[in-house]
């Protein structure tokens, strides 16, 4: 009897805890521990202890709580760093998933039951479709009733003797049937990726694009886990796919696999991958061509920086002016890092490679100032034609492009989009910086 009563007084008394009490109870558990530190470690001792564990522990919590206590609170829990981490690994399996389901289906490709499939999936959205009417409508759905005796499945006694003796002019035995079925099959399957590698996008839509997209996409996530080996696989893939003459590409894996070369001074892979691409059409391209030129440890040739200068100049000639008069352009151009993934040619992928780290390269190696001199010598008329310089003509004709994509994309969705990039805001800085330039006097 006592302990039962002892039990039932405990269960009575017994109180909930709120968050106020608990952030009470920590509050004098930490001031109990910063008395018992103080009192048992003199100033020797905690200085040992900060020059041991100074550069595992950041020590900027609160310099009143002392280093024992810090380095529990941080141990007990994880950083930000390893929050993102985890994610970061988490949407890398997640997209490896993706990939690998749809690479399967791609090897093992099947018009047949592709049409089924496809047939099942519209027969499946039109039934969704319809129940979600009838929900709105306040119709209600009729009661389901048990199976049908035709879709019985019998087993022993109850099935029938044509299903069991192999005597009966009927009888089809499965295994027959699905080593014939099986036959058929392999004879029309196909594997896309090798059918149409380096012309992906004439393969089966939208499936193959998506495979492209999905191997571009983990491209990018292993960059950001600074995983290069598997990001230069899967771009390579991407690029071998989708062919060296593809034009428009589906991804940009040509322009982030150069981006990524030069960010991690890989130069020698970066002029292979430049040497192969050669009807490549992007600023990053070609503008990496020539910055190669500096990074080389050979004897430098005028006649072929030349070339390709008057190469980077047909292709975007607003990157000249950007990486001329880069302080210039620093100091008018705001925004410049919400802008991603721009088309070729135009103002927005020059200010793309402009707020990239390739413009830190040419600034350490001088190669700024280098394309400074020689936009002043085509001025002057001494090397190449003045005509490549001619930006008005070009600015005013993407801007023409820019408005007629925007009304489009007005007449198709009238939602309002707050990502999409104010091209006439981009047009007007630049002008004004060129402007600033003229009257400076910095081309004469």
């Amino acid at each position: 009897m006592g302990k039962g009563n002892r039990g039932k007084r405990s269960l009575r008394n017994a109180q909930t805890w709120d968050h106020g009490k608990q952030e009470e109870r920590k509050e004098r558990k930490l001031k109990k521990a910063k008395r018992n530190f103080s009192k048992n470690n003199d100033s020797n001792k905690n200085e040992t202890i900060n020059s041991t564990f100074s550069d595992e522990i950041p020590l900027n919590i609160d310099d009143d709580i002392p280093l024992k206590i810090k380095r529990g609170m941080i141990l007990a829990h994880d950083t930000i760093e390893k929050k993102e981490s985890y994610r970061l690994r988490l949407h890398i399996e997640n997209t490896k998933r993706l990939v690998e389901k749809l690479h399967g289906r791609l090897v093992s490709w099947d018009e047949k039951e592709e049409s089924q499939r496809r047939l099942e999936e519209q027969i499946l959205q039109e039934n969704k479709l319809k129940e979600e009417k009838e929900k709105e409508q306040g119709i209600k759905k009729p009661k389901q009733h048990g199976p049908r005796p035709e879709t019985w499945n019998l087993r022993g006694a109850a099935r029938p003797a044509c299903e069991v003796y192999d005597f009966d002019t009927r009888y089809v035995c499965p295994y027959e049937k699905e080593i014939e079925d099986h036959k058929v099959k392999q004879n029309s399957i196909q594997n896309i990726l090798s059918v149409y590698r380096g012309n992906i996008h004439n393969g089966p839509k939208p499936f193959c694009q998506n495979y492209v997209m999905l191997l571009a996409q983990l491209g990018h996530l292993y960059i950001e886990a600074k995983k290069y080996r598997k990001a230069r696989e899967t771009f390579l893939e991407c690029i071998e796919l989708e062919g060296n003459d593809m034009k428009p590409s589906i991804t940009n894996a040509r322009n982030r696999l150069i981006r990524m070369y030069m960010e991690i001074e890989r130069y020698e892979s970066a002029k292979r991958l430049c040497q192969t691409l050669t009807q490549e059409t992007s600023a990053w391209m070609h503008y990496s061509a020539l910055l190669l030129e500096f990074t080389s440890n050979e004897t430098q040739n005028q006649a072929t920086k030349e070339s390709l200068l008057e190469k980077a100049i047909k292709v975007n000639v607003y990157c000249a002016f950007f990486i001329s008069f880069h302080s210039t352009f620093s100091s008018v151009m705001e925004y410049t890092m919400d802008i991603e993934d721009a088309e070729d040619g135009t103002l927005l992928e020059a200010i793309e490679y402009f707020s990239s780290d390739q413009m830190q390269i040419w600034i350490s190696l001088n190669a700024s100032d280098w394309m400074k001199q020689s936009l002043l010598r085509i001025y002057k008329g001494e090397i190449l034609s003045k005509d490549l310089l001619e930006w008005g003509n070009k600015l005013i004709e993407n801007e023409k492009i820019h408005l007629i994509g925007k009304e489009q994309a007005d007449e198709e969705s009238y939602d309002d989009d707050d990502d999409e990039v104010d091209f006439s805001m981009y047009a007007g800085m630049f002008r004004t910086a060129m402007e600033m330039l003229e009257e400076a006097g910095e081309f004469k």
